[in-house]
């Protein structure tokens, strides 16, 4: 049930990005699948399936300060449970 409502969310975000940047559907699943990859294999795996490996630099700083945020956020979420 947990995945579903992650892809569906992912799903849905991508139309309304789409539809309020009117950005190309291909553009926007790479933008998506880049937020939920596999740390920097995930980087190096999406790109090459655009034309976008100029910006792999880009995407390994962003992966390493979303991970951050991320251990932060679930750390903050734990506190408050208990």
């Amino acid at each position: 049930m947990i995945c579903a409502s992650i892809v569906i969310a992912m799903v849905g975000s991508v139309v309304f990005v789409n539809a309020a940047q009117k950005m190309y559907p291909l553009e926007s699943a790479i933008i998506t699948a880049c937020h939920n990859k596999l740390g920097s294999t995930g980087d190096v795996a999406i790109r090459p399936s655009s034309t976008w490996m100029e910006l792999m630099p880009f995407a390994q700083i962003s992966m390493r300060i979303d991970s951050v945020m991320m251990v932060v956020f679930a750390t903050l979420v734990m506190k408050w449970l208990n």
